[in-house]
């Protein structure tokens, strides 16, 4: 269905063709005049036109005066002939392939303040979404059509505990307003890359928790379009086999029940859904005005055709409060609310914060390893600078809430298990002497340095060192 506003009747409806036809429009228009036309020797009028038409709005106001009195056009008839090359070059890219609905761009320039708004409030009668949420989708859908401009490409995650939770509608307005959708609900790998090296489209994976569970070469594929200077894949191709790079750049959403793998959760924004209360009231998306999406769609068209080189060029500050990948996946969000102003940039801040703080990360079993063995030191004799394995894993294995007491088939983790999950941190059981004599086991100041690399926690100060017994 071609997407075209029909309450402007301002708006220019995009010409049949892709050629302009210069002299029947300068005849309608009677904007001939008295002096001799100056074209460039190497440009004609309608290469002229073309050119321009590529121009971001600014460059092109900037010197449509100039350009217009090069090949004797009034300023008015240029702006009019470069509007409709415009929205025949739009037309006939989306026409190429059959595969995406035919765009236009919005007929004037769009704040994007106000649109934010406007797919804030569209997304809000939709779903049951936290403020932060919402925010953070409508920027994401936004950072859709500007996507091939962006350095780092964020999963969008959407996740519930259950069924039901409002995932699919979700996930109906994200097919209504991202840009050059394609739904990969059962797809093979080879058809992903494939796809992506052709339309660069956004690919949306739904029930991806059992879809990517099934596919390792899939979630590779995945993993390798988060940073645009590797987003590739070498595979062989045609008759001779012969090694060919195919792109994975490409915008993504996931959206599934559950967890989904580590390397996929570290390289996305993960909105998490629940059910709606019985006094929580949204309405039926599938009732709603179909004008909405399609004006909206054209004015995410316009926004990403005016703001596109200011977003490449655009590098924001690191967010406090987030990790080093958390600020990586949010850049390019953080670089439209810092583009479009108003109060974008501390509600980007904020949901940043809110849905990637360290505070709300789970750690992993190492992290948590290191963060229960250093309390278990603390847990004896005060403070004990250094104990023996078998003492360390009792202490461990105290708080019944924890997994170390059952961690060996229902019994305690033993020390083998211990020395074999510590390794990676380059924590080692060594020969120490005590009161009874040499045994093996750990320094605690070697876990106080591990934990102030791998967790978020820091670790407690110095305290007087107990004296062993």
């Amino acid at each position: 269905m071609k997407k075209v506003n029909n309450k402007s009747n301002s708006q220019i409806s995009a010409p049949k063709t892709n050629a302009v036809d210069i002299s029947d429009t300068l005849s309608d228009l009677n904007i001939a005049n008295n002096e001799p036309n100056i074209i460039p020797e190497t440009e004609d009028i309608g290469e002229a036109i073309k050119r321009l038409a590529t121009l971001p709005f600014i460059d092109y106001q900037q010197c449509r005066v100039a350009e217009a009195k090069k090949i004797g056009f009034k300023v008015s008839a240029l702006d009019i002939m470069v509007k409709q090359e415009s929205a025949a070059n739009t037309l006939s890219t989306n026409n190429s392939n059959g595969m995406f609905p035919d765009i236009i761009p919005w007929h004037e320039p769009v704040d994007g303040c106000e649109l934010l708004e406007d797919m804030a409030n569209t997304i809000k009668r939709f779903t049951v979404l936290s403020d932060e949420q919402i925010y953070t989708v409508a920027i994401w859908i936004m950072l859709t059509w500007v996507h091939s401009s962006a350095t780092v490409s964020p999963i969008l995650n959407i996740s519930s505990p259950e069924k039901r939770c409002g995932k699919s509608t979700l996930f109906s307005v994200l097919l209504k307003l991202c840009y050059q959708q394609l739904v990969a609900s059962n797809i093979s790998p080879a058809a992903v890359y494939r796809a992506i090296e052709k339309w660069q489209p956004t690919l949306m994976i739904d029930e991806a928790d059992t879809f990517l569970a099934k596919s390792d070469d899939l979630r590779g594929i995945l993993n390798a379009g988060h940073y645009k200077s590797t987003a590739f894949v070498i595979r062989c191709d045609g008759e001779d086999n012969d090694p060919v790079r195919f792109s994975t750049w490409c915008a993504k959403v996931v959206a599934g029940i559950g967890n989904l793998p580590e390397t996929i959760m570290d390289r996305s924004i993960i909105i998490e859904m629940h059910r709606k209360l019985p006094e929580q009231s949204i309405e039926n998306i599938r009732h709603a005005e179909e004008s909405l999406f399609d004006e909206l769609s054209q004015k995410l068209a316009r926004w990403s055709q005016d703001n596109a080189k200011e977003f490449k060029q655009f590098k924001p500050k690191l967010i406090i409060g987030i990790n080093d990948r958390a600020n990586d996946n949010w850049e390019p969000l953080f670089s439209i609310a810092n583009i479009v102003g108003g109060q974008w940039p501390e509600r980007i801040t904020a949901a940043s914060i809110k849905l990637s703080g360290t505070e709300e990360e789970e750690p992993t079993i190492g992290e948590q390893l290191l963060t229960d063995t250093l309390e278990a030191f603390n847990s004896l004799n005060g403070v004990a600078e250094r104990l023996p394995t078998a003492e360390l894993i009792i202490a461990l294995c105290n708080d019944l809430e924890k997994p170390w007491a059952t961690w060996n088939r229902g019994k305690n983790i033993n020390a083998y298990q211990l020395s074999k999950r510590l390794k990676p941190f380059r924590i080692r059981p060594v020969d120490i002497r005590f009161s009874h004599g040499v045994r093996k086991g750990y320094f605690q100041a070697d876990f106080r340095d591990a934990v102030g690399r791998y967790t978020q926690q820091q670790p407690a100060t110095e305290a007087t060192t107990a004296t062993v017994e």
